[in-house]
């Protein structure tokens, strides 16, 4: 009935829905390699969202159902927790507002989504694919701007680019894409193999443990998804799996070098030397959680770090090196992060951006609809490579990070929603 009632209206017209689909399929395609792309049409993409929801307000919030809600919430909360905990520390800081309002942004796009006449999904779906391609072939050429031989790009750093490059991939959903594997199957196999071969070289070369945890993360879940009736296969293909992976350990330096520095910096952490890259990351969670716990209700806002007597006087003794890398560069764990920063309003935070949407995504997976579980199984993949991300980086470090994140949740949840019969 919202459909009709939509075309009834004409507030949309054929070719606003051609540029509305090719904005969504050019949004992630030079997302790691242009500068301020993802922001830019995001801002077109909310604008024009704005335009007809401020037009028929009622027509978009009446009468929706609680799936709406759920979701709404979701994209909503990271900012409205950002202007709480601003408000009750009797400070607005537009500059720190500038993130979290991108989801503000995505949650409105998600609500014009659910009544257009259409699904945008698959449209960002092709445009990860082509965007993946894109990224491999721009790092493989401009080599210029490597970081000491690590992949990088001329704006992205060697550890954002390979986890949101991972993210992109997860995107790619062939069966949105209405891929006939009856034909040509070896084509599509090997075409698919070609593109995981690459991004996982793009990830080795960037030396990124993060990146390398988000790839392993993906291929298993892929084959949690494809082995759903054939659990005997999941065990064969794990072990195939673990098997790729000592070969890499056997036959790659990188690999080596930065695995078995793990194990030596968490040797040195357990004994006190913290002044290594794990024991710095660790060193800045036990920080994070001292935080959380020392300012409970509003968190500690960025810039306003305690003197680093306060965490002796907490028991937590803190080098001068690490005391610095807070100070100066911030957390390197999202999820920890997100609690020092709002306190107790981090914890709902966590769940909407992540534990929230995984639930839901793993729930659609057994939805008869192939549609939907298409859409939930690209979902729950492109959420469960952020999330097991977030505990090790910052993954909303960059504006353009939130913006990438907000508003593939917000295509991913419209089609939920409109599916599922609202």
């Amino acid at each position: 009935m919202g459909f009709f009632m939509y075309r009834k209206k004409n507030l949309i017209t054929r070719n606003q829905q051609k540029l509305l689909k090719a904005l969504i399929f050019l949004f992630p395609i030079f997302f790691l390699t242009i500068k301020g792309w993802v922001n830019t049409i995001s801002i077109l993409l909310f604008l024009r969202a704005l335009h007809f929801i401020l037009r028929d307000p009622a027509f978009f919030f009446k009468s929706r159902s609680k799936l709406f809600w759920v979701f709404f919430a979701c994209l909503f909360l990271p900012f409205l927790a950002e202007l709480v905990v601003q408000v009750g520390r009797g400070e607005l800081v537009g500059r720190t507002l500038d993130g979290p309002s991108r989801f503000l942004a995505a949650a409105l796009f998600f609500v014009f989504l659910t009544r257009v006449p259409m699904d945008v999904s698959r449209y960002i779906s092709a445009g990860a694919l082509v965007g993946v391609c894109a990224t491999v072939f721009s790092v493989s050429v401009f080599t210029d701007y490597y970081w000491y031989g690590r992949a990088a790009t001329y704006f992205v750093d060697p550890i954002t680019l390979p986890v949101y490059l991972v993210a992109m991939l997860s995107l790619v959903q062939p069966s949105l894409l209405n891929w006939k594997i009856t034909r040509y199957v070896g084509w599509h196999y090997f075409f698919a193999g070609m593109i995981f071969f690459l991004v996982g070289v793009i990830t080795l070369i960037s030396q990124s443990r993060t990146s390398w945890a988000a790839f392993f993360v993906l291929i298993e879940t892929i084959l949690f998804l494809i082995t759903t009736k054939n659990r005997k296969l999941l065990i064969y293909l794990n072990v195939s799996l673990l098997g790729a992976v000592f070969l890499i350990l056997l036959f790659s330096g990188i690999a080596q070098t930065r695995m078995l520095e793990i194990f030596d910096q968490i040797r040195r952490f357990v004994q006190g030397d913290w002044d290594s890259s794990v024991g710095l990351r660790l060193g800045l969670i036990l920080m994070d959680l001292k935080l959380f716990f020392g300012f409970p209700l509003f968190g500690i806002a960025d810039g306003k770090l305690p003197p680093v007597e306060w965490f002796s006087t907490h028991g937590l003794d803190v080098s001068h090196l690490l005391y610095t890398v807070k100070s100066e560069a911030g957390s390197h764990a999202e999820i920890f992060a997100q609690l020092s920063r709002k306190g107790i309003f981090g914890v709902p935070v966590i769940f909407s951006l992540f534990l929230v949407p995984i639930f839901y995504f793993f729930k659609f997976l057994k939805n008869g609809n192939s549609f939907i579980s298409a859409n939930a199984e690209m979902g729950l993949k492109f959420s469960l490579v952020i999330f097991f991300s977030s505990l090790s980086i910052q993954v909303f470090n960059l504006k353009m990070t939130s913006t990438f994140f907000a508003f593939v949740l917000a295509v991913i949840f419209a089609s939920l929603v409109k599916n599922n019969g609202d």
